[in-house]
């Protein structure tokens, strides 16, 4: 906390505030036991879901994950505040959704989502069904659409992309190789890593390979400190809590609980409305637990730097509000590191105790380029000055 010698002291608050929860390291690996607090999370943690945007690229699984998190919303909207753009209305099996649509020619080196829509909104998720091509294009899709169409920082926030049970043979280093270099090139949007969809096969099966692959991204996550949605560890325990394995050449593998597939035993994997349900709430835990752990240690949750418009994973990159020296005595200066899209506010308070409150000195002021500049009247008596932003 600095003091100025314009009867100032400063303060700073991201996006509407700090929340009670203390941002710590915490657990960025998202599995079936980060289920149960999903179903009562605080308030302030779901208005701060609800103010996040998303994209995710899938095919049917992920359509079915599509499907849960629609069902949840229409549930608790309070609770579960993520809606789907564009939602078609279908909450059976066999519907996949996609209001994103596709560019390109799909198995090519162009394919990708397509740009439409232009904006977006708080509190949706934007997400297109790519289908199957090889596990190698869909990787090709994925990273087209976040560099050529547009789909990262600052036109969303959090971005995933899932493979289906389709894919054993997918190779968990060239995908997670696309998703660190992702990472790298734009570090103001969160990438989420996922583990491959599981069938209830065992040993021998092509289920040995998808646990080959989630063992792999399990570890680079885990060493790299990355976000995680597990959705094959959520797939493999009962809702009473009992986990579904098998031992393969001497390994223990995960393996689907057949009571959330559609039809296990004519080999439709595809997940049915308790499979549904329990991936959405493993989708709505990620988020919430944004607003928990913070990576880069700067004392800013990573859901609360994706909304300032900062990077979650450099604890160099932070908001903050800085002085100049004064002009007068009747006038001072304050500048910050601005965002695209996103909207400030400058508030003053006499006191930073619980309850205090805060009155606007100037509201609506937009991310002018890097550096922002407002002139404040001196008050005359000591107080604190905050900033807060929106996207």
């Amino acid at each position: 906390m600095e003091i100025s010698a314009a009867r100032f002291c400063l303060g700073l608050s991201m996006a509407v505030g700090w929340l009670a929860v203390p941002a710590q390291a915490g657990s960025t690996v998202i599995g079936h036991a980060s289920l149960a607090a999903a179903t009562n999370p605080p308030a302030a943690v779901s208005a701060k879901v609800g103010k996040l945007r998303w994209f995710f690229t899938h095919a049917s699984v992920g359509g079915n994950l599509v499907t849960g998190m629609n069902v949840l919303h229409a549930e608790n909207g309070t609770r579960y505040p993520l809606q789907i753009y564009g939602y078609d209305g279908d909450d059976g099996d066999g519907a996949y959704h996609g209001a994103v649509g596709t560019a390109g020619s799909e198995g090519g080196a162009d394919y990708r989502a397509a740009t439409d829509p232009a904006s977006t909104s708080n509190g949706f998720v934007y997400e297109c069904m790519r289908g199957n091509p090889d596990w190698a294009n869909k990787l090709v899709c994925f990273s087209n659409s976040v560099v050529a169409s547009g789909w990262r920082f600052p036109k969303v926030n959090v971005v995933m992309d899932k493979f289906c049970w389709i894919d054993p043979y997918a190779d968990p280093d060239e995908y997670c190789a696309m998703m660190s270099g992702l990472e790298a090139r734009y570090p103001q949007t969160l990438f989420v890593y996922m583990t491959m969809p599981l069938t209830t096969e065992t040993a021998g099966s092509e289920n040995d390979l998808r646990n080959d692959f989630n063992r792999a991204v399990r570890g680079f996550c885990g060493a790299g400190n990355r976000w995680l949605l597990d959705l094959a560890d959520i797939q493999a325990w009962t809702e009473a809590g009992v986990q579904q394995t098998y031992v393969s050449g001497g390994t223990t593998n995960q393996r689907m609980v057949s009571a959330y597939a559609v039809g296990a035993g004519g080999g439709d994997y595809h997940l049915n409305a308790t499979g549904r349900r329990r991936a959405a709430l493993g989708w709505n835990a990620l988020a919430q637990t944004l607003f928990q752990a913070d990576r880069d240690a700067d004392g800013a949750c990573d859901g609360d730097e994706l909304i300032a418009g900062t990077a979650p994973a450099d604890g160099t990159d932070r908001l903050q509000l800085v002085f100049d020296p004064a002009t007068g005595p009747t006038q001072q200066v304050v500048r910050w590191t601005g965002a695209s899209n996103r909207w400030y506010a400058l508030q003053e308070s006499p006191t930073l105790a619980d309850g205090a409150v805060w009155s606007n000195r100037a509201t609506n002021l937009p991310a002018r380029g890097a550096l922002n500049v407002h002139t404040v009247a001196t008050p005359s008596a000591w107080s604190f000055l905050r900033l807060t932003v929106a996207q």
